[in-house]
């Protein structure tokens, strides 16, 4: 035991071989295997808008729904595209995998990002084994922010780089960044210029207390910052894309029904990985710097993604891309410098037994988070009505809650609402704030009768825990619809009801 640890220890105090470093990978990626790995809900929906994309070209109208001539643009229709390509290619095991590659290529953006800074393997495999665990918690997942994290990660390279050595070249990339962007996820747009603010304050020479930075050229940054904007109106839907974050988040009806963005709690499992996370940030900026000047561009950085990641669940990631990476200047003279070292003999058997169980443990915990998570709560009864459907000829209104709408819609039902929430809205839809009125249907202040007899839906897919179900259909009250089938579940059961003639 007493040699083990002495083993460890001389890891992180004594230059050591490049692939001793690189085993420390497997950390992170073993952890993610084992975790969740199935197709996220929103899944559902972005594959048939890549499949109807592809088919009949880009949507202005809210498909796979009830609500008819609703008008509605596809932010991520690049996403949806690749998405429906892959899926239909090489179905749901290949989706998986390539999601597993997205990490991977994210793992080896923020080792590169952080040697840039640090100039030593140790270092910077310590902090992208940081990087990468606190994104693997439930964040890499089959939605377009995959992309997201990629391209922010080459965006701090070029900007790291650019601030380094000083050679506009590295400025070059951007442009092709903001395009990727507007056209894979366009909500997120906007954070490219976001993470850049605090670089352009770098450009100035600036000293307040700890804080510091040195002049750069400023005009170059100015110039690519303005051609990043204009290449944002290179998509299918113009100023609309760009514009598109600013009608669609930050509203109270969104925020509260949607899990992700609410601001975290300590006292659950995710929200206390998440406080850990912030906080070890602030103690190794703080306790490990040595006394080393902050550079200001780190400390807008810090700043400004800590706010985001109190705020919402969802801004966790971008704390963890934009704040970590900073490390790798401020902990750098506490692990050994790079040093080519050869593995002895018996290193070299060692190494290769490791790497022989490493692989395996990833297979095992691929294939047993794959088949934890294989079946669907609500396959049985989708299965059933597309069945319904095809021997009626009948295109069937469907009653959906939030979660259980996009899978319906990937089976090919009409539904009422889905976990596009943003597409609810009246100002991105012209037409009503149906997530408001699904709202007030579930926490009062909507007569659920009423709410019925308006769209007269041919079926009603409700869980156990619904209000619609607790508070009307399983009640005496209800006189127009019956209970034709339930589906058991783990976690709660569904039900379907059916209009009574």
């Amino acid at each position: 035991m007493d040699d083990i640890k002495t083993k460890i220890k001389n890891i992180f105090t004594k230059p050591q071989s490049k692939y001793i470093y690189f085993l420390f990978f497997f950390i992170p990626i073993i952890y993610y295997l084992f975790g969740y790995q199935n197709l996220d809900n929103d899944f559902y929906f972005l594959y048939p808008t890549g499949k109807y994309t592809v088919s009949h070209g880009f949507p202005s109208t809210l498909l796979f729904t009830i609500h008819k001539g609703y008008n509605f643009i596809v932010q991520q229709w690049g996403s949806t595209v690749i998405f429906y390509f892959i899926y239909s290619t090489f179905g749901k095991m290949g989706m998986l995998i390539f999601i597993f590659l997205c990490y991977l290529l994210i793992i080896y953006l923020s080792y590169k990002l952080c040697y840039i800074i640090s100039e030593k393997r140790s270092t910077s495999v310590f902090i992208s084994c940081l990087m990468s665990f606190f994104l693997a918690t439930i964040f890499i997942r089959t939605r377009p922010q995959v992309f997201d994290y990629i391209i922010f990660l080459i965006e701090f390279i070029l900007l790291e780089s650019y601030f380094k050595k000083n050679e506009r070249k590295y400025l070059l990339g951007l442009p092709i960044l903001s395009l990727l962007m507007i056209n894979l996820h366009a909500s997120s747009f906007f954070l490219l210029f976001i993470f850049m603010l605090p670089y352009f304050i770098g450009t100035f020479k600036i000293k307040i207390l700890d804080i510091e930075s040195k002049k750069h050229e400023r005009i170059p940054f100015i110039i690519t910052s303005l051609i990043m904007f204009l290449t944002g109106f290179v998509n299918p839907y113009g100023i609309k894309s760009i514009s598109y974050i600013f009608t669609s988040y930050g509203n109270f009806y969104i925020n509260d029904l949607v899990t992700e963005m609410k601001a975290p709690l300590i006292t659950d499992s995710l929200g206390f990985t998440i406080y850990v996370g912030i906080i070890l940030v602030y103690f190794l900026y703080f306790i490990f710097r040595n006394n080393k000047k902050i550079e200001i561009r780190y400390f807008f950085l810090l700043l400004g993604t800590t706010f985001l990641a109190l705020s919402s669940i969802k801004a966790f990631p971008y704390f963890v891309i934009a704040s970590y990476f900073p490390l790798a200047s401020y902990i750098n003279d506490k692990f050994p410098k790079n040093k080519d070292i050869s593995l002895s003999n018996d290193a070299k058997i060692d190494f290769i037994t490791t790497i022989c169980t490493m692989l395996i443990m990833m297979i095992i915990a691929f294939i047993a988070s794959c088949d934890r998570t294989k079946n669907l709560r609500i396959d049985k009864i989708t299965n059933y009505l597309v069945k319904e459907e095809k021997k009626n000829k009948t295109k069937y209104k469907v009653y959906t809650n939030y979660d259980n709408g996009s899978y319906a819609e990937f089976k090919g039902l009409n539904v009422y609402i889905d976990s596009r929430a943003e597409a609810y809205l009246k100002v991105n839809n012209k037409k009503e704030d149906i997530i408001k009125e699904y709202y007030y249907m579930n926490y009062g202040g909507i007569d659920k009768e009423k709410f019925l007899l308006k769209y007269k839906f041919d079926y009603l897919i409700v869980d156990e825990n619904e209000s619609l179900y607790r508070f009307y259909l399983n009640t005496k009250d209800n006189k127009l619809y019956k209970k034709i089938m339930t589906e058991n579940n783990p976690d709660k059961d569904t039900y379907l009801y059916k209009k009574l003639d």
